[in-house]
């Protein structure tokens, strides 16, 4: 039979009266999934967030088995995030700024062109 990382995790607790003290969700219901009688499709988010609550780690970590980020598919994406992280606090700043100002003209509710002004030093040392 399968079981779900959060059911195995719950089949290990040593102290089921534990988890139930500090996830908020009954003792009943924490024995009904630990033994698959109740399926982690069915319980609410509320329920699934008080389980990983219980067991002292997150939700994340508790629905994809591990605590390991997320890795970014969009090459783009990590593109700017590398970039934001490699510049100084007024870099950030000014990276926000202009981001904020395409969004707004992406959209069509701020016509202003951005500056023609050069940025400042921003790359961190």
């Amino acid at each position: 039979m399968y079981k779900s990382y959060a059911q195995q995790l719950l089949a290990e607790s040593k102290n089921l009266k534990a988890v139930e003290r500090r996830s908020g969700v009954s003792y009943r219901t924490l024995d009904d999934f630990k033994r698959g009688k109740t399926d982690i499709e069915t319980i609410t988010v509320g329920t699934f967030i008080g389980i990983a609550r219980g067991l002292g780690i997150t939700a994340e970590e508790l629905y994809y088995g591990s605590n390991e980020p997320i890795k970014i598919i969009d090459k783009q994406k990590e593109e700017i995030l590398s970039t934001y992280d490699s510049v100084t606090p007024e870099g950030k700043q000014a990276l926000h700024s202009y981001a904020t100002k395409i969004v707004a003209d992406d959209y069509g509710q701020h016509k202003k062109s951005l500056p023609d002004t050069d940025i400042p030093s921003v790359v961190g040392e």
